[in-house]
């Protein structure tokens, strides 16, 4: 798992200077939703996303001329939550479902409101069936208490025990699919908390093109539970923080 790599890189980023740690986690923001999109097939421009981060209140308060839907509607409020994330706005809130679920509202109710709240379908990704939907609440109590138990015995610790956290907390959250639509955007956002919670440096979650076919398979693994692949991702994800 090279993991000389990916402990060096967690080391280097906790022995930098707070300031620069936050500027480093601002700085990245714009890129992290284009990424996010662009994997969802629903790429939003790079220029775009740099000028609502670099204009805030324009940002807030949109003119009828940049009325917004579809892809951008939903990539600017992605990039609404990261910034507020960066701001420290969710920090006393516990990782659980609830967050979850209002990170999720965040994201879809100005543009999508009837997809708000757990899924009221039965929904199959792939080969993979998610669980029947009348589950789900139950579901993602149960992977609160397990995720916040899992960060209890863990901590700031950097053991391979880390990157099965890690695992976990992706790969659980994407195989219960709790929504409706935008899973896979909402599981990066909450990732992104996660990370700044552990202290861990601003990896890339979205992969690319030439990164899809893996990644996907070691998904699939990790809904038959085998997590092994996901945490060789984690590991190279942050080994190769310091390069993106």
């Amino acid at each position: 798992m090279k993991q000389d790599l990916w402990k060096h890189a967690i080391t280097t980023w906790r022995t930098t200077s707070t300031a620069a740690r936050a500027q480093t986690r601002w700085s990245r923001i714009p890129r992290n939703v284009a990424e996010s999109m662009g994997f969802e097939r629903e790429p939003v421009q790079l220029t775009t996303l740099e000028h609502w981060h670099a204009n805030p209140s324009r940002q807030a308060t949109a003119g009828p001329q940049e009325l917004l839907a579809g892809p951008k509607a939903i990539a600017r409020q992605v990039l609404t939550l990261e910034q507020q994330i960066a701001q420290s706005r969710f920090d006393t809130r516990a990782l659980d479902d609830q967050l979850v679920h209002d990170l999720h509202t965040a994201i879809c109710a100005p543009v999508a409101p009837h997809l708000a709240g757990w899924r009221r379908v039965g929904v199959t990704v792939g080969s993979h069936i998610a669980p029947a939907w009348p589950l789900v609440p139950m579901l993602m109590r149960d992977y609160g208490r397990d995720l916040e138990a899992r960060l209890a015995a863990q901590g700031l610790e950097t053991t391979e025990r880390l990157l099965e956290t890690l695992a976990f907390a992706e790969g659980r959250l994407l195989s219960i699919h709790p929504f409706a639509d935008y899973n896979g955007r909402v599981t990066r956002v909450f990732l992104r908390l996660l990370l700044r919670r552990l202290d861990l440096p601003p990896v890339r979650l979205a992969p690319g093109d030439d990164e899809r076919e893996a990644y996907l398979a070691a998904l699939t693994a990790a809904d038959s539970g085998d997590r092994q692949r996901l945490m060789c991702i984690w590991s190279q994800r942050i080994a190769n923080a310091a390069n993106h």
